[in-house]
């Protein structure tokens, strides 16, 4: 027991005016509380003491909480003369009550009162947690004994990263405890007080090994992770890593200059994102280690992370020097076809080219949607192009062109490396596109279509095949117009046609990917603590903190056991404005390839007309399974250095296309040989270059 010492002065204050009220000065001063432990005193950690004052009536007429670093704190606070209760709380750095006490002061005219108020334990359920480093095979077990040395539990301690861990509930009072292993051997004995709402750490002494990192935050203007999240003890206790953490700017130029500036002062931190910019150069300084080996020991992580587009990502010389983990959904884009025009028409679902070509023929001309009007087409597109990845006409086409193997800026084999657009077979495409103009069977707003454009018009029914994107096609918001409009109608998602010489695809994947990169300048068994904690991130426990919180505190749990961010939690809900807080390291956690993340990102729903069940995020899986062509780092490739070349490259396809130039053989040979004379040829050999360096080549 300790005792907390409350002086309290008062005194008249005489006012002017024709009635005076007496007043005293009320001076309340909090001495360092400890609660002593059995045989070895150790301070119990205060944080802050909660101070309330009651009048006579039991009417709370002070209320106050003060936070205290050494233990001490004063207040003072005038108040009418007459008779006050005040209660103390002593409360530790989670806000919980280690202790309380109370006492009745009363307040005299001319008179100094003094009071002291004794505070008590609080009784209740402690815990004590075991933390002790070793080898698999010691097989720790930990006793805990009473007061008369009775055994009252008995525990073994679990394993991971080569910490022993586990924790025992017990009442208040004071024990002994045990640490062995399985011969016997006695690690640790030592009698503790266990304390309502506060833990009590047996350990071995060892040192825990501090590890610093630079994260990217899921959500930078919500603020840093706070000094409460509970990772920080879990790493502790579960690895006896001290995190130490630092959060990136939100901007990306501000993020490559801060990592540049740490490594110019060699003063990288042992863990950092990084982006691939920055990477290239730091790989060649040798200031990043070599991960290659370090997969293996990661196997949760591994196999929903790490395929062969991340690991060529961070590639350099042979060896992998970062993790690239996903950034976004892949493949979240298909073919979308009519399925009730289908069935009007009495058409099967096409699987090759010349079976779309005939299903957009009677899109066009057979009235699908029985109105009586030649108001149809069978395709529908805009242009939206990346000139280093997906050059014009652009991604919308590229289920079209993949059938003819030229999807996409690049061939990244490294065999026939080179410009999709020399390719042979690109000029078969040009022809069958022609075709598709020439006899109109696509949309002609094509060109002139943005991208608004093009989505109210297949949700009008302008149109009925093409390429979208899963959230925009089936998402509540973005499906309920079409659903209004054609409450029998609907799509499917189909795989792209099979073309001449039987090559097909979507498109290219293109994979986003942030970069984890481990300082080279750091000890191995700091590098292999750096190893479990990413590990742990990915699955489990540690997944499910870093990317929803803490159960009951930022999410609930509903009725599938999906985590939900229930009104019931206030702010501190994961999506709610200091909940986000606590999940700023999703970054660490996401894989964008799991089925609760899929689920909570895009809610299945029954549309509000048709009545029928809908979900993007069934469409996005749906979507992946297609085929697509993979071809890691492609949209990292660089673009023509002169802008010209670009210009003619667009301009004089648009120009076959549209019927300024006779789309011949030999006209055709003519633009490429003009192409690269003006450019074309140098940015193909910069491309090999690059994708050579970056490890991109197939």
């Amino acid at each position: 027991m300790a005792l907390l010492i409350i002086s309290c002065l008062s005194f008249l204050v005489s006012c002017s005016g024709e009635k005076t009220e007496k007043l005293g000065t009320l001076e309340i001063s909090i001495t360092d509380a400890e609660f002593s432990r059995g045989i070895e005193p150790t301070p119990i950690e205060v944080s802050s003491y909660s101070i309330s004052v009651t009048d006579a009536n039991s009417a709370v007429v002070f209320s106050k909480t003060i936070r205290t670093e050494d233990g001490s704190g004063n207040c003072r606070l005038q108040l009418p003369v007459g008779n006050y209760t005040v209660k103390v709380s002593a409360l530790n750095k989670e806000d919980k009550r280690i202790g309380e006490g109370s006492s009745d002061v009363e307040v005299v005219v001319d008179r100094t009162t003094q009071c002291s108020v004794a505070i008590h334990e609080i009784q209740g359920k402690g815990t004590i947690r075991f933390v002790f480093s070793g080898a698999e095979d010691d097989a720790l077990v930990a006793k805990v004994y009473d007061a008369s040395m009775s055994l009252i539990d008995s525990i073994t301690l679990d394993f991971a990263g080569g910490i022993f861990t586990g924790s025992i509930e017990l009442d208040n009072g004071f024990y002994y405890v045990t640490v062995s292993k399985a011969d016997e051997t006695v690690l640790k004995a030592d009698t503790v007080r266990v304390l309502a709402n506060q833990s009590v750490k047996v350990s071995d002494d060892s040192e825990p090994i501090t590890i610093t990192m630079l994260y990217a935050a899921a959500q930078t203007e919500a603020g840093s992770l706070p000094d409460d999240w509970a990772g920080y003890q879990i790493l502790m206790d579960k690895f006896g890593i001290n995190l130490q953490l630092q959060m990136l700017p939100s901007n990306t130029n501000d993020q490559d200059l801060m990592v540049r500036t740490m490594a110019a002062a060699d003063e990288l931190p042992d863990f950092f994102v990084v982006s691939r910019s920055v990477w290239q150069d730091l790989v060649r300084q040798g200031k990043l280690a070599d991960v290659t080996d370090d997969f293996a020991k990661m196997p949760e992580r591994s196999k929903v992370m790490f395929g062969p587009s991340s690991k060529n990502s961070t590639t350099y010389n042979g060896r992998v020097y970062g993790f690239a983990t996903p950034s976004g959904y892949a493949g979240n884009e298909g073919l979308l076809v009519r399925k009730d025009w289908l069935d009007n028409l009495g058409l099967a679902v096409p699987t090759t080219l010349d079976e779309l070509y005939d299903v957009l023929y009677a899109f066009t001309y057979n009235d699908p949607d029985g109105n009586g009007k030649n108001d149809t087409y069978g395709y529908g597109a805009f242009v939206e192009s990346y000139m280093n990845y997906e050059a014009y006409p652009g991604r919308r086409f590229e289920p079209l062109m993949g059938a003819f193997g030229v999807e996409g800026t690049w061939n990244m084999s490294a065999d026939n490396f080179g410009l999709k657009v020399k390719d042979p077979a690109y000029y078969d495409w040009m022809v069958f596109f022609k075709r598709l103009i020439d006899n109109g069977v696509i949309d002609p707003n094509w060109q002139s279509y943005k991208k608004d454009d093009f989505r109210a018009a297949w949700k009008q029914g302008k149109f009925g095949v093409f390429r979208e994107q899963n959230s925009a096609y089936a998402s509540k918001n973005n499906y309920s117009s079409f659903d209004a409009n054609f409450p029998d109608g609907g799509f499917i998602v189909v795989d792209a046609p099979v073309g001449p010489t039987g090559k097909k695809s979507v498109g290219p994947l293109v994979e986003g990917f942030r970069i984890f990169a481990i300082n080279a300048n750091i000890s191995q068994e700091k590098h292999d603590k750096i190893i479990e904690m990413f590990e742990w991130m990915a699955h489990g426990e540690g997944y499910m903190l870093c990317s929803y919180g803490v159960e009951g505190k930022n999410y609930i749990l509903d009725e599938k056991g999906l985590p939900q961010s229930d009104d019931s939690l206030g702010d501190l809900g994961y999506d709610k404005a200091i909940g986000q807080r606590y999940i700023q390291l999703r970054n660490c956690s996401f894989n964008y390839n799991n089925v609760t993340e899929i689920a909570l990102r895009y809610p299945g729903y029954t549309t509000a007309v048709s009545q029928k069940y809908m979900s993007a995020g069934e469409v996005l899986v749906e979507m992946q399974s297609k085929t697509w062509t993979r071809t890691p780092g492609q949209n990292n490739m660089p673009a023509p250095e002169n802008a010209d070349v670009y210009t003619f490259y667009q301009q004089g396809i648009a120009e076959f296309l549209n019927g300024q130039r006779n789309l011949t053989e030999e006209n055709w040979q003519a633009f490429i040989e003009q192409f690269d004379s003006i450019g074309g040829l140098e940015w193909e050999q910069d491309g090999y270059v690059y994708a050579s360096e970056n490890g991109y080549l197939l």
